[in-house]
């Protein structure tokens, strides 16, 4: 008579006959002071995950609430320093970054550059990556200061950094007009500073790179001006009408978080530059 093996054995020896719930069955059995420890620590990482997200939402709101709060008040120095207070208060947040802004659009308000400057100075030390196009509009507020304080070496580098992050190959029709304003800035500026051939080549880029902006026309008129005059080792504007010819150039536009009034010296109209344009010889 054959040996009979209990069912038993052969269940230990062999679990091919289980099904997939009684194999799980088993395993939890087997190992249920572990499964224990493991959902465990989930449920204390998802409670944590819960917590700091609760907190950073109620910091986030409270920010915002706060910038929207100092932002509206009507009394000067109590807004200045009620967004100061936001700044320090909710430090890292967009709150935080709004309050910047909005305090370097008041400086500029109030033609404050003393407070506008380093504050300008500091947003473009810590732009984060949703900033960065306003990079270029930020520069060119930065150099329209530097010029109004009479600091012609840092606006040129100002004006040449925010053209760099722009005139980038081909330009589009929407760049075109803030391209030729940089560039009649650079003119501006290499002008005041006696470097007349730079201020050259500045206003026929004008021509070259943005032929159908309106600053190409004003361009034509700085050249035939240059045209009269020695370019080459001449440190001293001449006299007569390119003394005045700095002015005629207006800085490009300030970014959306300044105000227009700090974008550069103060720009001249159309009524301006016709006005020029009829005392320039051969237009």
């Amino acid at each position: 008579m054959a040996k009979q093996v209990p069912i038993k054995s052969l269940l230990r020896s062999n679990d091919a006959f289980l099904s997939t719930s009684d194999k799980l069955y088993h395993y939890f059995k087997n190992n249920k002071g572990k499964i224990f420890i493991i959902i465990g620590i989930a449920l204390a990482i998802f409670l944590a995950f819960y917590i700091v997200k609760s907190l950073h939402d109620s910091r986030l709101a409270k920010s915002l609430e706060a910038f929207h709060k100092a932002n509206t008040l009507s009394e000067l120095d109590q807004r200045y320093q009620a967004l100061q207070a936001v700044r320090q208060d909710y430090a890292g947040t967009k709150a935080a970054r709004q309050a910047a802004y909005a305090l370097l659009n008041s400086y500029l308000a109030q033609a404050d550059l003393e407070e506008a400057l380093p504050l300008l100075d500091e947003i473009l030390k810590s732009l984060d990556s949703s900033e960065q196009s306003l990079k270029p509009l930020l520069l060119t507020t930065q150099a329209g200061l530097f010029e109004q304080i009479g600091q012609l070496d840092l606006a040129l580098d100002s004006y040449r950094s925010a053209l760099a992050l722009i005139d980038r190959g081909q330009i589009n029709p929407q760049e075109a007009p803030y391209v030729a304003e940089l560039y009649s800035s650079l003119g501006r500026v290499y002008m005041a500073l006696g470097r007349f051939e730079e201020a050259k080549k500045a206003y026929q880029d004008i021509l070259l790179r943005t032929p159908n902006s309106y600053r190409a026309y004003t361009a034509q008129v700085k050249l035939s001006q240059l045209q009269e005059m020695p370019l080459e080792g001449d440190s001293e504007a001449p006299e007569g009408d390119l003394e005045a010819a700095p002015a005629d150039d207006s800085s490009p536009e300030a970014s959306p978080a300044t105000s227009p009034e700090a974008a550069g010296p103060e720009a001249t109209g159309p009524e301006a530059e016709a006005e020029t344009t009829q005392a320039s010889p051969g237009n």
